[in-house]
């Protein structure tokens, strides 16, 4: 059997970086701990890349699992890597347009695009939520003494993102609005991504926060690389 490629993994999960290893697989694991799952657990993951988490789900034991990855290049990838034929993938959301999941994963996604996008994707997900679902949200932390570290490490080892210099780093060390590179709906960089601005909009997408956790420390949560949200839809 060939060698599955995980582009996505390479720089993530798999990276060269202990620094990027440790932080992207804490993540991982701490997206699964949101959620008690089980085998009748409807699972959508939106966004699922390369479908590196998809495997993770089902090895949790869950056995309805479905992953949604709308670009057509990335699908083509999702598709060579998973041969688990009890996980559904899907292009098009139409294609489960009769389907209500119980919970929904949307990891690392809402950080690459502005605020009209982010509410129509929110959207989306919220019409495939089951009555009683969850959504499990994960974004980057990039703004304040976090991002200063994470740009810091990025420069040092050589991996640092589009829009990377030091006038944006301090942009983002003090909150401050940094232009990111785009291509029409999608931002390429996370440098300047303001995590802070999504309480308001998961509230105008009609959702209420149930929790809200950090990710790899549970402590010095201003020193952590990601934040997750648990939602549910406003009864």
């Amino acid at each position: 059997m060939a060698k599955k490629k995980y582009i996505y993994s390479k720089l993530t999960t798999e990276n060269s970086s202990f620094f990027k290893r440790f932080t992207h697989n804490k993540r991982f694991t701490k997206a699964l701990s949101l959620t008690n799952l089980t085998k009748e657990t409807k699972i959508l993951d939106f966004g699922t890349g390369d479908g590196h988490f998809l495997n993770l789900i089902y090895n949790e034991d869950t056995s309805i699992v479905y992953g949604y990855e709308p670009i057509k290049e990335m699908f083509t990838q999702l598709q060579s890597n998973i041969d688990n034929k009890e996980i559904k993938l899907i292009n098009h959301l139409d294609e489960v347009s009769n389907l209500k999941f119980d919970v929904v994963y949307c990891l690392e996604v809402l950080e690459h695009f502005y605020k009209d996008y982010q509410i129509y994707l929110l959207n989306q997900i919220k019409n495939q939520l089951a009555i009683n679902g969850l959504v499990v949200v994960s974004v980057p932390i990039e703004v304040g003494i976090a991002s200063f570290i994470k740009n810091t490490i990025r420069v040092a080892i050589q991996q640092f993102e589009r829009d990377t210099n030091f006038k944006n780093m301090v942009k983002a060390l003090f909150y401050r609005h940094v232009d990111r590179s785009t291509e029409g709906n999608y931002i390429f960089s996370h440098i300047g991504f303001n995590y802070k601005t999504l309480d308001k909009i998961f509230k105008e997408a009609g959702f209420t926060i149930v929790k809200k956790d950090f990710s790899p420390f549970k402590i010095l949560r201003g020193l952590n690389s990601q934040v997750f949200y648990v939602l549910k839809m406003k009864q």
